[in-house]
């Protein structure tokens, strides 16, 4: 199985690192990124393979953000709720790992918040530890902000549906229809 990096984070913390990518001058490392908004470098490097496997920053040893990700970046310093959803969705768009969350979900019907985050774990190739699970409830928001997610009393759901996201899924061979 091959392996997707989660974020380390929670949403509001990985929203701060792609302002601070956002905020830097050209290529940066982890610990200029860090140091930036006052964290320590660990935390930037927790979200930086998240961040690179889904476009919003370049990969290497300094990274710089991407069109998307300054786009997503200009959203969110601004606290545009709808640019926010709309770059979101551009994103889980792209990404594979997003339509496999969201097939498992659609093939049940709905899933209890707890058992999504191990599907998340179990998908991303990952060991259930603390961050993991950090990282699996993050990617429940950011499928929440993008309008494709809601949650009531810990069971998640499909919110709407769009053709822009039917695509076939390697693991889930059906095409989804939100």
């Amino acid at each position: 199985m091959e392996k997707f990096k989660l974020p380390g984070s929670s949403y509001k913390e990985l929203a701060n690192i792609i302002l601070a990518y956002n905020a830097q001058n050209g290529p940066a490392s982890p610990k200029e990124v860090a140091s930036y908004i006052k964290v320590h470098e660990t935390t930037i490097s927790l979200n930086n393979g998240f961040l690179v496997n889904i476009g919003v920053i370049t990969s290497g040893n300094k990274k710089t953000i991407t069109e998307i990700g300054k786009l997503l970046a200009g959203a969110i310093e601004h606290q545009l709720e709808l640019e926010i959803k709309n770059s979101w969705y551009k994103v889980i768009n792209e990404i594979d790992f997003f339509h496999k969350i969201i097939s498992a979900v659609k093939i049940r019907k709905s899933m209890e918040q707890n058992s999504l985050q191990s599907h998340i774990a179990y998908t991303a190739g990952a060991g259930k530890k603390n961050h993991t699970l950090t990282g699996a409830n993050t990617v429940i928001e950011i499928l929440k902000i993008a309008n494709i997610f809601k949650e009531e009393n810990g069971i998640i759901e499909i919110l709407k549906s769009d053709k822009k996201l039917e695509r076939q899924v390697e693991f889930y061979p059906i095409n989804i229809n939100l």
